[in-house]
């Protein structure tokens, strides 16, 4: 750019030169004119030379990783119940009907319609005694296991608690199963 302007520049000295003397007999306006518009031409060349702007960088997009598994998401239920903000409870019996010392699992494992869910676990129950837990409604899984030697495994099973349930319900933990019904 600065080539062309010094080559346009020889020019006009060039043909200036080789004109007639009335024509370097301009007005003293004209010549400020002329002079006018080349200073501008000088000043407006380096605002239009286009600066060095430097390309953004890529950004990392995170890769999903194939080890992600359930337990590693908010949305499992293996975790702690908090029955505050599981909605109404209701007050149930655990039974033990078998004559070992056991401790039970209670899993509310689908979220209840407070989007709650999660496990209550009630520990070293004594042969033939109960106990009581605060159920809110839901779908539940229960599992229990004996502390003793032989099969930890006691018994299994799985109830669904009702929202509007007035009467008392149990939890019957007998050997090989676990039901629930309104009495053991």
């Amino acid at each position: 750019m600065k080539y062309f302007m010094f080559v346009a520049g020889l020019l006009a000295l060039l043909l200036g030169a080789c004109s007639s003397p009335a024509a370097a007999t301009a007005s003293a306006q004209a010549r400020t004119s002329v002079a006018a518009s080349a200073e501008a031409a000088f000043t407006i060349t380096p605002s239009a030379i286009p600066t060095e702007t430097p390309a953004p960088l890529p950004t990392q997009t995170p890769v999903p990783s194939s080890t992600v598994t359930a337990q590693s998401t908010e949305d499992n239920c293996r975790h702690a119940l908090d029955t505050g903000e599981a909605g109404q409870t209701h007050s149930t019996t655990i039974k033990n009907e078998t004559t070992g010392t056991i401790s039970v699992s209670l899993t509310l494992y689908k979220k209840n319609a407070y989007g709650q869910c999660g496990y209550i676990v009630v520990s070293n129950m004594s042969g033939n005694s109960s106990d009581t837990a605060d159920l809110p409604a839901g779908s539940w899984s229960a599992y229990a296991w004996a502390k003793g030697k032989g099969s930890p495994r006691v018994g299994a099973g799985s109830f669904v608690v009702q929202p509007a349930l007035s009467r008392k319900m149990q939890v019957c933990v007998r050997s090989g199963r676990i039901v629930y019904q309104s009495q053991c």
